[in-house]
């Protein structure tokens, strides 16, 4: 178990979140450092002992031995789902998905792929969960597929016990595929009846990087390059109804526009993830738009860093076109890229109509001095925002 002090990298950074000490973490760790962007295609990945004496631990890092980490921008981990027991060394078993499909008219949101809880188990059986909107209620639900010995029976429900049950099976089978027998589903009059469409089929397994970021709140990747597989798990990680990331870090990674654009693409369809680092790694104004078609598109991001990459005006003026109408960013990092004047003038331009961003670092970029000085002095006359376009004096 490792702990990273998380520290705002500016007042822009403190000015969005408060301070926090970093949560528990369940390390993961490369053994073989990244020297170059070369991907690392055979690594392997060994997931640290789990302290006893500390608990709940649900982040993942992956981590060179002995780097320390730091934070542009920190947030509260504030995450509260299902899932949360203590993870084990024991993971050499094989993950794999159920489908249930044949469910028709009012539990047709039941057909759909149910992914396998990693640590979680219900009298010695997997537990099954998938997230959906119920038609019903127009709310997104987690629904879970477990089994209850006391019954001898496979169960679908809102909650992991018997108290809301939506279909059942009686079969006491060891997986939800191998089920022979009628299922029984509520009826809109409350009661059970049989419904002889409904079938659980085997999905496909997990990659063993997939396996280990699954489930957790927290990735970091320091100093390691992905490789075209990794990066596609983790976009399918980022994608999945099931995805339970609030926070993603990945710091000097060798990662490109090409790569930018996919991980972009992803953010676009997740609703989990509230703070997004891509640091120190080579995105320029191609990777910049992706992000910042991203940022249209969701809703749930606050917390973005950029720092460290070669983002120019033209990159600055599709993020600052982005930020203008957002609602739900509150800090944004820019420091140490290629932006001059025209761009941070776009991004004073965004803030006259963005009331919500909190903090704005883009110091440490090519803005003339006396032209950053001007323009911090006129976004202060319209704008509450922290907006560090000159370096902070501490």
């Amino acid at each position: 178990q490792q702990q990273q002090q998380q520290q705002p990298d500016s007042q822009a950074g403190a000015a969005a979140s408060k301070a926090q000490s970093a949560p528990e973490t369940a390390t993961v760790v490369l053994e073989e450092p990244v020297v170059s962007s070369v991907p690392i295609a055979h690594t392997d990945l060994q997931l640290a002992e789990p302290n006893p004496h500390q608990s709940q631990a649900q982040h993942v890092q992956f981590v060179t031995p002995g780097e320390t980490t730091l934070d542009d921008l920190s947030i509260p981990d504030t995450w509260t789902g299902h899932g949360d027991q203590q993870p084990t060394a024991d993971i050499s078993f094989q993950r794999q998905d159920v489908t249930v499909s044949g469910c028709d008219g009012l539990l047709e949101y039941l057909n759909g792929t149910y992914q396998q809880e990693m640590q979680r188990f219900n009298d010695g059986h997997p537990v099954f969960w998938r997230r959906c909107v119920v038609p019903r209620t127009r709310k997104t639900s987690d629904i879970f597929l477990f089994y209850r010995a006391a019954q001898q029976a496979w169960i679908l429900a809102f909650q992991l016990d018997a108290s809301s049950v939506i279909a059942f099976a009686e079969s006491p089978v060891a997986r939800p595929e191998d089920i022979s027998t009628v299922w029984y589903a509520i009826s809109q009059h409350g009661d059970f009846r049989p419904v002889s469409t409904i079938r659980i089929s085997a999905g496909t397994s997990m990659s063993p990087f997939r396996q280990k970021i699954h489930g957790k709140a927290e990735l970091n990747i320091f100093q390691h390059a992905l490789g075209e597989e990794r990066l596609q798990d983790l976009c399918a990680e980022i994608t999945s109804d099931s995805c339970r990331l609030t926070s993603v870090k990945l710091f000097s990674n060798g990662l490109r526009d090409e790569e930018t654009c996919a991980i972009a693409n992803a953010l676009k369809h997740n609703s989990s993830i509230t703070h997004f680092q891509l640091r120190n790694n080579n995105v320029s104004a191609a990777g910049a738009e992706a992000i910042a078609d991203a940022i249209r598109h969701n809703s749930t991001l606050k917390l973005i860093s950029l720092r460290g990459n070669d983002i120019d005006d033209e990159g600055a003026k599709a993020l600052a076109e982005a930020i203008r109408m957002n609602r739900s960013i509150i800090g944004l990092s820019l420091r140490e890229n290629q932006i001059r004047n025209e761009g941070a003038d776009h991004f004073a331009d965004a803030l006259k109509v963005n009331t919500s961003l909190k903090g704005l670092a883009l110091y440490e970029n090519l803005v003339q001095p006396k032209f950053a000085q001007k323009l911090k002095k006129r976004v202060g006359t319209f704008s509450a925002c922290v907006f560090e376009v000159v370096a902070p004096l501490y």
